[in-house]
């Protein structure tokens, strides 16, 4: 789920969708400062490839903000993509940095907590696969309930309406509710064929994230040249039950039990 280091904006898949076009390239191309949201996209691009040819994918972007002693944990199951981060030399001996080949949804809940209880995990499925949907509310599911006080953020496509909504339902039922949801649309629902719109949806967000967004998101959609709508509300119910901590382990001679 990790993705590709880094992908190529001139390449054959870039031109096939074209969604560079209307995206990072009006970006790049927009007189004056990028709009707050996009800043640190807009220089985390230049900062790779001041022509704008290649584009940071999500584990360039993470590990580029990592801090002494995080810990980053990329993990893809497709090979090009799982190559790619193998091969990119920015990873290699990076400290923090671990790249797994394996299912990221299987790997999740066994992973959490992780060795200092603190945790960010995003969730960027390709959203190709018969019953996706059905295998994501199932392993955020257990995942919170491993470990339910993690940022999660989960990217998610508009293609149907009513298909998203119902998976974003299902994710509430699952424990996410009240999580923060975000979406900006490119186009109208309904306006043409393939993804219409895309969000995020953030459980645990920090404080102040919602009011930050309702304010920054229509400033990018301008930027954008977006026709379609942008939210930012809370699925509803209610968030997973927070298991109380475990006491802390008793030392004997220095290690643990």
């Amino acid at each position: 789920m990790a993705g590709a280091g880094a992908y190529d904006l001139a390449g054959p898949m870039a031109r096939k969708t074209g969604e560079a076009a209307t995206g990072i390239r009006r970006l790049l191309s927009a007189e004056g400062p990028p709009p707050a949201l996009a800043a640190p996209l807009v220089a985390a691009v230049r900062a790779l490839d001041p022509a704008g040819r290649r584009y940071p994918g999500s584990p360039e972007l993470a590990r580029s903000r990592l801090r002494p002693g995080d810990r980053l944990v990329l993990v893809e199951l497709h090979p090009s993509d799982h190559a790619d981060l193998d091969l990119e030399a920015r990873y290699a001996g990076c400290e923090g940095v671990e790249v797994r080949r394996e299912d990221g949804l299987r790997l999740l809940a066994r992973s959490l907590p992780p060795p200092g209880r603190r945790a960010l995990v995003l969730i960027d499925p390709a959203y190709e696969l018969e019953r996706e949907e059905t295998v994501l509310v199932a392993a955020l599911g257990r995942a919170l309930a491993r470990q339910p006080s993690a940022v999660y953020l989960l990217w998610y496509p508009v293609l149907e309406r009513a298909r998203t909504e119902a998976f974003l339902a299902a994710l509430a039922e699952a424990g996410l509710g009240r999580a923060l949801r975000v979406e900006l649309g490119r186009l109208p629902d309904g306006a043409a064929r393939g993804l219409t719109a895309s969000g995020m949806v953030i459980a645990n967000a920090p404080r102040g994230l919602d009011r930050w967004f309702a304010r920054e998101l229509p400033i990018l959609a301008a930027v954008l040249g977006a026709e379609g709508a942008c939210r930012v509300e809370r699925l509803p119910g209610r968030p997973a039950p927070r298991r109380p901590r475990s006491p802390v382990p008793a030392l004997v001679s220095g290690a643990q039990r």
